[in-house]
Parts: C-alpha cells; structure tokens; sequence
C-alpha cells in the first residue's frame, strides 16, 4: 500500500496515485483538499475497483473525524442533515498551510438538499462550540470532504462543515488574502493562482513544533436534525497529527489483514467502519469516549 502524506496534493498527488495503480498497491492519503478528493473519485474509482484495490483519500484527522461524529448521528433514525464545526488548538504544518490557503481561494463545497452549492466567497460565520463561553470565527477551510463523502448518500440531506479559530490574527491574515485573491483572480492563469497561494503560504508557513496532548486539544461539534428530531453531539480529542499517524497505521493494519469494507474510492468510515476507527482513537487516549456525549 502507499500512504501519501505530501501536499498540496493537487499540484503533487497525481503521479503517487497512477504508480500506486499501476504496481496493484492501496492508496491512502492525508489531504485536507475538497478539489483533490473530487478529482480521484471522478479520474481513478473505478480503475482502482476494478483492480480490487482501495483509494481512500483525507484518511487524516481533517476530515475523517467530522465523519465519525456523522456517522455516529446517522445511528439515530430519522436524522439527515449535519451542522459541523471543527474547533483545533494548534499551528498547521508548511504543507497544511499550502494546501489550505489554495482551498480557501477554491470553489468550497457544501451539501444542500442533496445537491453541492458554494459557500459565498470570501465567507466566514460567527459559531459556537461547547468547550468556551467565546464566540469563534469559523471559515469554510476548504470545505471539508464531509459534503463529498455523503453527496451521493441516500442517508443524508444537508452538511456543511467550517473550521473555527482562537487565533484572531490568523483568521484576519487568512482572510484578508482571500479578499485580495478575488480582486486579482481574473488576471491568473491556473498556475499563476497556486504560485501565488503557494508563495503567501510559505510567508508565514513555519514547522510547527511537536504536540503537547494537553496543549493541542480540539472539540469536533455537530448539530444534527431530521424533520421532527435533532441531536447534538461534541467529540473531544487532542493532537490532530497524531491522530492522522494513528489513522493511517489502523488503516494499514486494516488493509493488511484483509479488513477493509470497500475497494475503489471510498471515505475512511465506509473502508474501516467508523466504531472501528473511534475505539482505535479511544485506546490511545486521543478522542473521547461516546458515553454521555450525545444529547
């Protein structure tokens, strides 16, 4: 199998996909880019299906552990629609940096009525999340892959996913490039859009250092409802990179043992199961138990 952990992955994913096709291996990956994920179901699913093999891009901490809050919530019948916010405690890796930044000037995704629509561009949100009495900026980040996984879900209606902040002074700089971003975009080619992205990101971009579990906490909040029910439920965990590391060994694991559910493309829940992948997180320490989180 290969386990791909450099980006952005669309300026650099594609030749480790087509080699791993190629020589029969299992991809995994740790991106956090909507686009990325769009173009491997649409360009490799079905040749990687057709070799029995599983292509199962965001195999990471963004965005697999909105997904297991969802699925958890798809447990209780009659809820179909996922409000999700992402609430980390730490500084992005140079690699993250580069890829969210080229995101957050895409086209970012939502699931509205079973049908993909764009956040307004240049768009944040004020939210709420149970750990603070303080109202965060959340910004669409991307979009999340959360609205891809379950776009052809008869399961779901409606997911929106953003990523909310502390830092202030990071949403303000995130903020305003994607402001100036717009004023200059219809003078860029493709390529002049990533050089630029790229360049802001390694600006301010830095190797971050290693996470201290009491330090790097996250809430994962989701506010879910159907037509006549709602729920709420709140995952707390800590070190998102840690948790992508130990994402991808349970997902080697799974794999060489002959444990994945699906082949072609397919998210982390649906190859691994996600009561599988929240006992492995739960084991380590690294995300709460369910009991008592659900209301």
């Amino acid at each position: 199998m290969v386990i791909n952990v450099v980006g952005p992955f669309m300026q650099l994913g594609e030749p480790v996909v087509q080699a791993a096709l190629a020589e029969g291996c299992h991809y995994l990956d740790t991106t956090g880019e909507q686009d990325w994920v769009m173009f491997l179901r649409e360009r490799y699913a079905e040749a990687f299906k057709d070799k029995n093999l599983l292509l199962c891009p965001a195999n990471s901490y963004m965005w697999t552990a909105g997904q297991l809050v969802i699925e958890t919530l798809l447990e209780t019948t009659g809820i179909d629609s996922f409000d999700v916010v992402y609430a980390p405690n730490g500084a992005p890796t140079i690699a993250s940096t580069l890829s969210f930044l080229r995101m957050c000037t895409k086209p970012q995704y939502i699931l509205a009525n079973r049908t993909l629509e764009t956040w307004p561009e240049a768009s944040s949100i004020q939210v709420s999340v149970p750990h603070t009495h303080e109202i965060l900026r959340g910004l669409p980040w991307g979009g999340g892959c959360e609205p891809i996984w379950y776009e052809r879900d008869p399961r779901v209606r409606n997911v929106r996913v953003c990523v909310a902040f502390p830092n202030v002074p990071l949403v303000d700089w995130v903020m305003s490039k994607i402001t100036e971003f717009a004023r200059l975009k219809p003078g860029l080619s493709p390529q002049e859009a990533e050089d630029l992205t790229n360049a802001w990101g390694r600006e301010v971009a830095q190797t971050p250092p290693r996470e201290i579990e009491d330090v790097n906490r996250f809430v994962i909040s989701c506010r879910a409802r159907g037509r006549l029910i709602g729920r709420n439920l709140a995952f707390y965990g800590t070190s998102p990179y840690l948790q992508t590391g130990l994402l991808g060994a349970f997902g080697a694991g799974a794999l060489l043992a002959g444990r994945q559910r699906q082949t072609g493309f397919a998210s982390p829940a649906a190859a691994f199961g996600h009561r599988e992948i929240i006992a492995a997180l739960n084991r380590t320490g690294l995300l709460c138990t369910l009991e008592g989180a659900l209301s």
